[in-house]
């Protein structure tokens, strides 16, 4: 009898055994994509959730990239080596760990889409704004507490999303960006507007902009961009979509 059960555990623990060492880790995962890539020069590849710490860095080999997914993984730094991709022009790198975005990012001049929410990060390099072609960008979810000036020149910039940061002001330059289909900064402790009158929706808002003494974040902008207006308790702005008038001190004389 006993022999009978030695004979019957001994094949399981084998396959237990077999199983253990055929069980590919993520970054084994990951490198069999990229070999299966490479014979085949696509142009995007799929990376994401795979559990990944570390990237491979066959990756920055496949410099014809346009695509690159590494979205849901455990990524806690985007090494410089993302500047090499210079034809890449979608990068999905959310629901990370990632702090911030290396300069290196600056390189990437042709990325028309850039998808980094659900992380940490809390600042921006100075070369985010070299990505002039730069049309989606999705920030939200993250520790931001403020803007580089140099946000102002993403001219091609149509989408953005910085919903749930810590942002207190939206930097002057932001008010330069006539192309915006949608902005949201909803979920931030913006100090600008005031609660208290964005509460009472867009007129009291146009009016706050109107006013000379208004601070010169507000009344340097010629335009700002409105369909609705998320604050108080929340604590946010939502700007899309309808276009604000400018007033200057002469048309508030003529009235």
């Amino acid at each position: 009898m006993r022999v009978f059960l030695l004979m019957l555990t001994v094949p399981v623990m084998l396959t237990g055994v077999l199983h253990a060492q055929t069980d590919p880790t993520p970054y084994e995962q990951a490198q069999a994509r990229i070999a299966e890539h490479v014979p085949e020069q696509e142009t995007s590849i799929n990376l994401c959730c795979l559990g990944l710490t570390e990237i491979p860095p066959e990756v920055w080999e496949l410099t014809h990239l346009e695509t690159l997914w590494l979205d849901n993984n455990n990524l806690e730094a985007l090494p410089p080596e993302i500047g090499q991709l210079r034809w890449l022009r979608q990068l999905r790198i959310g629901n990370n760990s990632l702090t911030t975005l290396p300069p290196e990012i600056g390189e990437l001049k042709l990325l028309e889409i850039l998808f980094a929410q659900e992380n940490q990060i809390e600042r921006l390099p100075a070369s985010f704004g070299e990505l002039r072609s730069l049309q989606r960008l999705d920030l939200s979810s993250n520790q931001l507490e403020s803007l580089p000036s140099q946000f102002g020149g993403l001219y091609r910039l149509q989408t953005v999303w910085l919903t749930d940061n810590q942002l207190s002001l939206l930097p002057l330059s932001v008010g330069d960006m006539s192309h915006f289909i949608d902005f949201d900064a909803t979920g931030n402790p913006l100090e600008v507007p005031p609660s208290d009158v964005a509460e009472d929706g867009i007129r009291a808002i146009e009016d706050y902009y109107a006013v000379p003494g208004a601070p010169r974040q507000l009344r340097a902008a010629p335009w700002i961009t409105l369909v609705g207006v998320i604050a108080g308790a929340m604590g946010g702005l939502h700007l899309a979509g309808r276009r604000l008038r400018r007033h200057t001190p002469e048309a508030i004389d003529a009235g």
